[in-house]
């Protein structure tokens, strides 16, 4: 695998880099397993890094030979120009783009191509806690659902606001880990931790309103989560 991975990185060959980064963290994980959206996060924090180093942000260096210097230059980079279209990255896509390289270096010195990580350390203060977003207040919510005409928005804001499911999971919750008549459900969350979550009787209610054929396999919103952001 040391072979394989230096000649993938060598060679640009993301696909190759990318099979070797899940196997490792295949390997290693131990109870849990990563969720789809954290290997998406993963996968864009990879990717991000190599389009930096290509380009020549590491001073020729590949992405195997990085040393701490570079990975406090990479860190300003994704503070100053590491968003679309070269905008700022906020502090937690920042702190989540290193989170991904970290685990990245991992996979490398499992590979044998390095002996410790240069990112070790590497993150920059989230907002403050007087500046994080908090819950939206009942009028809030009232006013969403007032404006909520078609069922499924008025069911994604009732999965958050009542039942505290979070994007991810309202996006892949399934029929068949639903009990409406029970108000209750059963939400696979991070870590792949299975948990049963109350309903009130308004969120069991707009579930219920959806137009599905309820088929066990199908998700209950019927959207991706990026289709939940942009309603």
């Amino acid at each position: 695998r040391k072979r394989l991975l230096a000649e993938a990185i060598a060679n640009r060959d993301r696909a190759t880099i990318w099979s070797a980064f899940t196997a490792y963290m295949i390997e290693t994980r131990r109870k849990a397993h990563s969720s789809r959206e954290t290997l998406k996060s993963y996968r864009r924090a990879l990717d991000d890094l190599l389009d930096w180093a290509e380009a020549g942000g590491a001073q020729g260096h590949n992405v195997d030979k990085l040393r701490a210097t570079d990975a406090a230059v990479y860190r300003e980079h994704l503070q100053e120009a590491g968003g679309r279209d070269g905008k700022p990255l906020a502090p937690a896509s920042v702190n989540a783009r290193l989170a991904g390289v970290r685990k990245f270096m991992g996979a490398l010195v499992w590979a044998g191509l390095r002996d410790g990580d240069p990112f070790t350390g590497q993150g920059i203060e989230d907002r403050r806690p007087e500046e994080k977003r908090v819950p939206f207040s009942g009028t809030e919510v009232a006013s969403l659902l007032a404006a909520a005409t078609d069922p499924r928005d008025r069911a994604a804001v009732l999965l958050g606001a009542d039942a505290g499911l979070r994007l991810s999971e309202a996006a892949g919750l399934i029929w068949r880990a639903t009990d409406l008549g029970g108000r209750r459900l059963r939400v696979l969350g991070k870590g792949g931790v299975v948990r049963p979550v109350a309903l009130t009787d308004r969120a069991a209610q707009a579930l219920a309103d959806l137009p599905s054929d309820r088929e066990d396999g199908a998700t209950v919103l019927g959207l991706s989560p990026r289709a939940i952001q942009h309603r």
